[in-house]
């Protein structure tokens, strides 16, 4: 070691020290020193020893020093300097010169800028020397601002007792109110993916609902307020539809108590912008609220227990997606399941950014949803409803043991009630969070759903198809069907008339993919086919011969003519704005027909545009042989 240190020295024997006026701190010594100590033994000890870095600073601190730059090509030791400003309350700046990147004058002068604003003396005069500055002048006055907002109280605004009621502490709920007249006790909620963005990630056929969790959570937070226990009781009436805008108003009324204690619970919604002179209400839950909870037993021993048999999760909310659900990450909590004997057994977890909220829930909706799916999909696909989604309709005999909950455990067993199950919900010791006693899964048809969503409710016109006047026509009409026929038309018309001027030229569409299989392609199909039609109409408008023809565009499952019809053709349901568009430019140059796949439709097809040309209908719909009008 010995021999090391006097190679190092030696290397280093012609440094030679300078004295300066300047004080200069040491790192070694952690304080001011002369530079003339600055030898081949100081700078060996530099690199043997402790850095005091943070000691020098402090020293720098305690003799006034305010300004610290770091002259390097990036800043390294600013962070750490500002972390001793910090812990020594010190009024004090860290500036870089350069940055990596940015290691030009523009930086550099920006970096000086820096500094000046807050109180360093920079001499802008050599700063700028040669390069011929000119000074500008700013305004002789401040800059002016003037306020037009009224000012509001904002206690009163956002605080509910300034308006007579008391605040819930629950991300959910609002505020409360007791009813002098009955005693009975309103809670009140607004919810919309717009307040609660978590809530989209929970749809079922296409629709953003509620989770029966939620409501659980509501009714456990309204037993909180009336003072009682346990939801004895909690029955779906209709599916919480949350609109794709708007708010929905909610509240639930607790009864005052019968001679037993128990409490009954109403939970209603609506629209927020529904008319003030209309009810609109609706109920979606009804229930009972008891005065004492049941405690639940720990799941005690080793977890999960000998002789459980893995289940499969992986990939399970693809297939839910198969059959309706939509889950979103926030609801994708479950992470293993086992079944045992007759328990199915299963692990679910919030994901961090929900976690960190859940102190706020008495258990978070999103954890107890994740802690249901093992009951709500079925191990044997065969059996899931077709055209309906499964969901926790009737609750019985639920309790809460414990809040906060970011990961849990679950037991879900038979009862002797037939279709119900119960659930045991612990956290990772074993200790209760929650029970339900028993729980009953129902399926919810499509049609429930779709009538939850009132999208016409506001609307000035609704669009209804009509049968068409009764005419008939088409017996003298000359039709000219080109090569292309995706729909095979020319078989069901008249083409053997002089194809020079033809009354009808018959351009068709077919369903161009299987959408249930092929939505990943859609977008693409969609340009491409709206392209290639709008090329045709041009050109159909560009044809000089074509002035005293009409262009009849056939689809097939490209509209719905009533409610609960699915559009079969996505790719060519655009056509339909594209060809309604060029008819509005272009009167009586062409007709919209939709068929569906039935050969009467095919047969009607003639007699259809003809009563549209003679009703002045520029669109039509053909059904099992029946032609309809807008």
């Amino acid at each position: 070691m010995e021999s090391i240190r006097e190679q190092v020295i030696g290397a280093l024997e012609g440094i030679t020290p300078r004295t300066s006026e300047i004080p200069f701190y040491s790192t070694v010594t952690g304080g001011v020193i002369d530079t003339t100590e600055l030898d081949a033994e100081y700078w060996y000890t530099n690199l043997r020893q402790t850095v005091r870095f943070d000691e020098t600073i402090r020293a720098l601190l305690d003799d006034g020093c305010g300004f610290f730059i770091e002259s390097s090509a990036h800043p390294v030791l600013t962070v750490g300097l500002q972390e001793t400003f910090e812990d020594t309350a010190a009024d004090a700046v860290a500036l870089g010169t350069l940055r990596r990147d940015e290691g030009g004058p523009e930086r550099f002068l920006t970096s000086l800028a820096e500094g000046y604003v807050r109180g360093l003396d920079v001499d802008w005069d050599a700063v700028f020397a040669g390069t011929n500055p000119r000074r500008v002048a700013l305004p002789t006055y401040a800059f002016q601002r003037e306020r037009y907002w009224l000012d509001v109280d904002t206690a009163s605004a956002t605080d509910p007792a300034g308006l007579g009621l008391t605040a819930v502490n629950h991300p959910l709920l609002g505020a409360t109110v007791r009813l002098a007249a009955d005693g009975r006790l309103v809670l009140t909620a607004r919810l919309s993916t717009r307040t609660h963005p978590w809530l989209a990630e929970h749809t079922a056929l296409g629709a953003v609902v509620v989770p029966g969790a939620a409501l659980l959570e509501l009714a456990f937070t309204a037993a909180q307020e009336a003072g009682g226990g346990r939801v004895e009781r909690l029955t779906a009436a209709e599916p919480l539809v949350l609109p794709e805008r708007g708010d929905i108003q909610v509240q639930l009324t607790v009864d005052e108590p019968d001679e037993t204690g128990r409490r009954g619970l109403h939970i209603h919604a609506r629209p927020e912008d529904a008319p003030a002179d209309e009810d609109g209400w609706t109920l979606h839950a009804t229930g009972a609220l008891a005065p004492h909870a049941i405690p639940d037993a720990p799941l005690e021993g080793a977890w999960p227990p000998p002789g459980a048999q893995p289940l499969d999760v992986d990939g399970l909310y693809e297939r839910a997606a198969g059959t309706g659900y939509g889950y979103g990450p926030v609801f994708q909590g479950l992470r293993a399941a086992w079944r045992h004997g007759d328990n199915i057994l299963a692990e679910v977890a919030l994901p961090e950014d929900q976690a960190q909220d859940a102190a706020r829930y008495g258990i978070h909706p999103a954890l107890l949803d994740a802690a249901l799916h093992p009951v709500l999909f079925p191990e044997d696909e065969d059996q899931a409803d077709t055209g309906a989604v499964r969901m926790a309709a009737d609750w019985t005999g639920a309790a809460l043991h414990a809040v906060g909950a970011t990961a849990l455990r679950v037991r879900i067993g038979p009862v002797t009630e037939p279709g119900a199950v119960s659930v045991s919900l612990a956290d990772a010791t074993g200790a209760p969070v929650a029970s339900i006693e028993a729980l009953t899964v129902r399926p919810v048809p499509a049609e429930r759903l779709r009538a939850a969503v009132d999208v016409t409710r506001d609307a000035l016109f609704r669009l209804e198809w009509v049968p068409a006047p009764s005419q008939n026509q088409a017996a003298t009409a000359r039709w000219t069907v080109p090569a292309t026929d995706d729909l095979e038309l020319a078989t069901f018309l008249d083409t053997e008339g002089p194809s020079d001027a033809p009354e009808f030229v018959v351009v068709s569409y077919g369903p161009a993919m299987d959408t249930a299989s092929g939505l990943p392609g859609l977008a693409d199909r969609v340009r491409e086919a709206t392209a290639g039609a709008l090329g045709l109409l041009r050109e159909w408008l560009a044809d000089t011969e074509s002035a005293t023809s009409r262009l009849v565009v056939v689809t097939c499952g490209a509209v719905s003519t009533h409610a609960g019809e699915d559009v079969a053709d996505l790719v060519h349901a655009p056509l339909w704005g594209l060809v309604r568009a060029a008819q509005a430019e272009q009167p009586g140059r062409f007709v919209l027909v939709d068929i569906d796949g039935c050969e009467s439709s095919r047969t009607a097809l003639a007699a259809a545009v003809a009563t549209a040309v003679a009703a002045d209908e520029p669109q039509v719909a053909i059904r099992d042989g029946a032609v309809l009008v807008p």
